[in-house]
């Protein structure tokens, strides 16, 4: 697990030590699936460490919809812990 405290400048060669050691990458983060760090992360690894993979690499965003107001909704919007442990293991099964 690599917990990113800082995305300026982001640490590349941690995450590839990381993937280097696993093989698997799970990009989280609360922001919308596209154009953010995690899209970030997973760019920088498919082009410098992409021989590092033994499975595709994936995120785990919220949802890509308006964020809604109610909190109900707003936390069905965000990425559970549920949600993590279920993407991990279909991971961890390629």
């Amino acid at each position: 697990v690599v917990d990113l405290r800082s995305v300026k400048p982001i640490d590349t060669d941690t995450i590839l030590a990381s993937v280097a050691r696993t093989g698997r990458l799970l990009a989280v983060g609360e922001a919308f699936p596209w154009g953010g760090v995690c899209s970030e992360v997973l760019a920088r690894v498919s082009s410098e460490g992409f021989h590092l993979l033994d499975a595709p690499p994936q995120r785990l965003n919220s949802k890509d919809t308006p964020i809604p107001y109610h909190p109900n909704l707003w936390t069905a919007h965000r990425p559970t812990a549920d949600a993590i442990v279920e993407t991990l293991r279909g991971l961890l099964a390629d």
